[in-house]
């Protein structure tokens, strides 16, 4: 299913940043797995760099920026990760089913402002943004959205991440259009 076509909002609205011009869409981030493993996994999309309207790029977003429902639906889940993982103080995670759609959509690193099972209206804020730099400034982890679109939500209390995702760029409507196409800002780190 495709959601191209419907009349559905983007997760943070570029009239909610100052001097906005494109979105620069993050992805493809190396994943380290505390068993040494490392994968490309990072799917969905990171709201977290944008470029001004004199092309200049903004790498970090205010922690105060809203975060709005893409399109009716109602809250299905507030998770914050467990005390062992290792960002469990910020890993905030919404989810938000869109049953007129058949998709669900996720919110990562947020400060909520709604409830478990409160129905939400399409482009309504639901959180604003954490402020993960301020938090632990050693890994400085930029303030951002992490976003996704799934077609189902299967419940994962210690990876609550949407199964069968899909891409984004190409679900919501104008976003590729005021976006530079994805490419990851960081090179691969050394385990040792």
């Amino acid at each position: 299913m495709t959601m191209s076509n419907l009349n559905i909002a983007q997760p943070i609205s570029p009239k909610d940043i100052k001097d906005f011009s494109k979105w620069v869409m993050y992805g493809g981030f190396r994943r380290y797995h505390n068993d040494g493993r490392i994968d490309d996994s990072h799917l969905g999309h990171d709201f977290i760099s944008y470029l001004n309207t004199r092309g200049k790029e903004h790498f970090r977003l205010s922690p105060a920026t809203p975060v709005r429902a893409i399109a009716d639906g109602k809250v299905k889940l507030i998770h914050k990760k467990p005390v062992s993982y290792p960002f469990s103080d910020y890993e905030l995670y919404i989810a938000v089913q869109h049953p007129e759609h058949g998709m669900t959509s996720g919110y990562m690193h947020v400060v909520p402002c709604v409830n478990i099972e409160d129905t939400v209206r399409k482009g309504q804020i639901i959180a604003t943004l954490f402020d993960t730099s301020a938090y632990m400034p050693d890994i400085s982890l930029a303030t951002h959205l992490h976003f996704e679109l799934g077609h189902s939500l299967r419940i994962n209390l210690t990876y609550p991440f949407l199964n069968e995702q899909i891409d984004p760029l190409h679900e919501i409507p104008k976003l590729s259009d005021i976006s530079v196409r994805p490419v990851s800002p960081f090179s691969p780190r050394v385990r040792k």
